[in-house]
């Protein structure tokens, strides 16, 4: 049964779509299951082939990225920015930073054309 729950997860999340929805005979088989193809086959290549090891990559880059937003709330507010520090999570002084230094990492980017 665990390898079925992601796809029960789809019927369900569908089922309910489909019953909230005001506009039953505007829902498109066609569309959905397009919708539903592609997203199997991006799953296929990432979890397949080697582009999955592309989204690694991404996914240390990130890591690192975020490792630099927790030095500089830990360099700010002291012990209040350890994740793993003695007050425990701080929205604060833990999530918040990251979430600004993101935000300002992205406008750069944006400014100079990358984005």
């Amino acid at each position: 049964m665990g390898r079925f729950t992601g796809l029960l997860g789809i019927v369900v999340i569908l089922a309910v779509a489909y019953l909230m929805s005001p506009h039953k005979k505007a829902i498109k088989p066609r569309i959905l299951l397009w919708g539903l193809s592609l997203q199997f086959i991006f799953a296929f290549l990432v979890l397949k082939t080697d582009l999955g090891k592309a989204f690694q990559l991404a996914s240390l880059a990130v890591n690192s990225l975020l490792e630099y937003a927790e030095s500089g709330s830990q360099f700010l507010f002291g012990p209040l920015g350890t994740k793993a520090g003695p007050y425990g999570v701080l929205f604060a002084f833990q999530v918040l930073p990251i979430v600004i230094f993101i935000a300002s990492l992205f406008a750069i980017l944006y400014q100079i054309g990358v984005m």
